[in-house]
């Protein structure tokens, strides 16, 4: 009989392959990646008076999206099988991308019959510090020829500033602006406050009724209704603006010396407990913020559109909690990232226009004008009509 010829070893079976120690070190950085974007989910459902610091995972969102991307990247070259690890914790937060970031295509405006123009824009008080400009008057300026030229049929303003005969008088100057004919402004009643601070609703359609929710945490935060005439349709328009961290002077220093390296450890622990602090006190005020103005929509007998400076991410507890009863016009018709904060901390949106559903939002916008420490939004609203 002829000899049977021993079988040759195919290359890579009946032997598992052997993962470096290398390879083993980037597989635990990935867990370590991933465990955090995973508990960034839970922020949006998870009040900060439960778990306050899971609130600070929601706002690390995009840089936790970004990172585990690296790693999709680097385990499609290096080692195929563990992609599935951050991938897959990416497509599980898949709806929480979408309110970062879109990708929808603006229409001609000139199509769209019956539409509103929505602004909302946080003004830091006009400039009225010189923050932007040696002479508070050319920021102010700038800031209403904006405005005329987007001419908006409904106006919300945070930190507004009514002017006095000391300073100057905006509330006669944005009277003159002929979308302004109808006003709602409410200010604040803090015994810190000296100057008419606070919130103001312009109108190009008749106000038939008023009203203020105030905030039993804050003094200097609240939200005020209209309720406009539109056509035959009465329509609510809340605006707010919710609590702020508040970071002073020195905070932002501390920020730009960590940037510098100029900071010494026994400080950078000192500032870092003092940020977070403050940052934990604002979540759980607007946790609480949120839950007035969710009253409000809930209780509104008409439809609601709700603008206002959120101090916080579409990754937040706050967002959460409006964005289950109203649609963000963002989400719905804009595009990029959309974000509305120009101060010097990384660039959120914070700043939103939601809509109720018997409204389709077109053509969303930031605008580019570096006139305040946020950017003015824009949207165009269109009543649906039942067929």
């Amino acid at each position: 009989m002829a000899k049977q010829r021993p079988k040759k070893k195919v290359s890579g079976t009946g032997k598992k392959r052997k993962v470096s120690i290398s390879s083993k070190l980037f597989l635990f950085l990935n867990t370590l990646a991933v465990i955090p974007l995973l508990g960034s989910y839970l922020a949006a459902y998870i009040p900060p008076e439960r778990f306050w610091p899971v609130a600070f995972l929601g706002l690390a969102f995009p840089v936790l999206i970004f990172i585990n991307l690296l790693f999709v990247i680097f385990w499609l070259f290096l080692w195929r099988k563990y992609v599935l690890i951050s991938l897959a914790a990416i497509l599980l937060g898949w709806s929480h991308i979408g309110s970062h970031i879109r990708f929808n295509s603006q229409i001609n405006a000139d199509e769209l019959k019956g539409k509103i123009k929505i602004m909302s824009y946080n003004v830091r008080l006009f400039d009225l510090y010189n923050w932007k400009d040696s002479k508070s008057r050319v920021t102010r300026d700038k800031i209403f020829d904006l405005i005329y030229a987007e001419s908006p049929d409904i106006l919300c303003i945070q930190e507004f500033y009514g002017g006095d005969k000391s300073h100057f008088n905006v509330l006669d100057t944005l009277k003159s602006f002929k979308s302004a004919k109808y006003v709602h402004i409410s200010y604040i009643r803090s015994k810190r406050s000296k100057l008419p601070v606070g919130i103001a609703i312009f109108s190009r359609h008749p106000i038939i009724r008023n009203h203020e929710v105030t905030y039993t945490d804050s003094e200097d935060n609240f939200c005020i209704y209209s309720d406009l005439l539109i056509g035959r349709d009465t329509v609510r328009v809340i605006n707010t603006h919710l609590e702020s961290i508040r970071l002073g002077k020195e905070d932002y220093l501390f920020v730009s010396d960590m940037a510098s390296n100029r900071t010494e450890n026994h400080n950078i622990s000192l500032g870092s407990k003092k940020i977070f602090g403050k940052m934990r006190s604002a979540y759980l005020k607007r946790a609480e913020q949120v839950k007035s103005v969710r009253a409000e929509i809930d209780s509104s007998p008409y439809p609601v559109i709700l603008c206002g400076d959120f101090n916080d991410t579409p990754s937040s507890y706050v967002y959460h909690k409006v964005a289950q009863k109203l649609d963000d016009s963002f989400v719905e018709s804009g595009y990029g990232m959309g974000k509305s904060y120009a101060g010097i901390l990384p660039s959120f949106r914070i700043d939103y226009i939601f809509h109720d559903t018997a409204f389709k939002a077109y053509n969303y916008q930031t605008l580019d004008a570096e006139y305040s420490d946020h950017y003015p939004i824009t949207t165009l609203l269109v009543r649906k009509r039942s067929r």
